[in-house]
């Protein structure tokens, strides 16, 4: 008998020290809990993700600009070196101008502004066709040409303001333009040419 009732006290105490070793359940506040901590590291992965690609785009978008920016004004000063004459021709709507380069017989080449006003339009003709036409997507505002005449030289000059870039999505932050100036001696070849003595 006293080892039936030994053989029970032990086979209880086991049964309660199992059940005291059983992990504890989770309560519905901790799944809760925990599950809004996990979507605010999502959250805030996809956040850092969005910006890092946005700074991305706008570096790629700046790196073009410079680059429209420079074949722009190397492609201006070689017209002009080349040109024999220059000439500033109004347009139709008078808000705008055409500079005209008269390259040599029947060749010429226009430098104006896009149909769309987002960029700087180049067009050489010859005998009044049109050979090539080339556009620089520049963000530009107020674009003007200059020719000056400083004897016995003439310079020519385009200018236009390029358009501040919006730094935030409600843009209430902006940065201002900067003006943009590529001035060239016009003739320059045949200038150098004439002081060579021969």
């Amino acid at each position: 008998m006293n080892k039936l009732r030994m053989i029970k006290t032990v086979r209880t105490n086991s049964t309660l020290n199992s059940t005291s070793v059983l992990p504890k359940g989770v309560s519905l506040i901790e799944m809760l809990l925990a599950m809004a901590l996990i979507s605010v590291i999502f959250t805030l992965g996809a956040s850092i993700l969005a910006f890092l690609m946005r700074v991305e785009m706008e570096g790629t978008n700046r790196i073009q600009k410079t680059f429209n920016l420079q074949r722009l004004s190397y492609q201006f000063r070689e017209d002009a070196r080349s040109a024999q004459s220059v000439e500033i021709v109004p347009e139709d709507n008078k808000k705008a101008t055409i500079l005209k380069f008269e390259m040599k017989p029947e060749t010429s080449i226009l430098y104006s502004e896009n149909n769309q006003g987002n960029g700087i339009l180049r067009v050489k003709k010859q005998s009044n066709k049109t050979i090539t036409r080339t556009e620089y997507p520049i963000s530009e505002d107020t674009l003007y040409f200059e020719i000056e005449k400083q004897n016995p030289i003439l310079m020519v000059s385009m200018n236009f303001r390029i358009l501040p870039e919006v730094l935030h999505e409600n843009q209430t932050l902006n940065k201002p333009g900067n003006s943009f100036k590529v001035e060239s001696q016009v003739n320059r070849k045949f200038s150098i040419q004439k002081r060579i003595p021969k």
